[in-house]
């Protein structure tokens, strides 16, 4: 059975998915702090979370609702391809810099 495309501890309770336990790194159920915080299948996508955020941001829930992370939030979920197959590549897209030169002399 495939998951939906939550994490594995979501989809397991609404029988989604096979199992709660994290299919990374069949440790623990793979919940979102899991995701987040714990997951060592994830350690170096978390570390380059963490520089993109700034050292002093805590990584937790509270992330998913801050606007000034969303690039950084959604990096992560793109370098993890944890949800690639339920719904692409979440990588945030770079913006050519014609289009960004574009932009500015637009506004200024």
């Amino acid at each position: 059975m495939q998951a939906a495309g939550q994490v594995n501890s979501s989809d397991h309770r609404f029988h989604l998915a096979e199992s709660p336990i994290c299919p990374r790194c069949n440790v623990e159920p793979e919940t979102v702090t899991h995701f987040l915080k714990y997951c060592p299948a994830f350690k170096d996508q978390r570390r380059l979370l963490r520089k993109n955020m700034g050292p002093d941001t805590e990584i937790d829930v509270e992330i998913l609702g801050a606007k000034q992370h969303q690039r950084a939030l959604f990096a992560y979920l793109g370098d993890t391809k944890r949800f690639e197959e339920s719904h692409g590549d979440l990588a945030p897209v770079e913006q050519p810099e014609e289009e960004e030169e574009i932009e500015e002399g637009a506004w200024g």
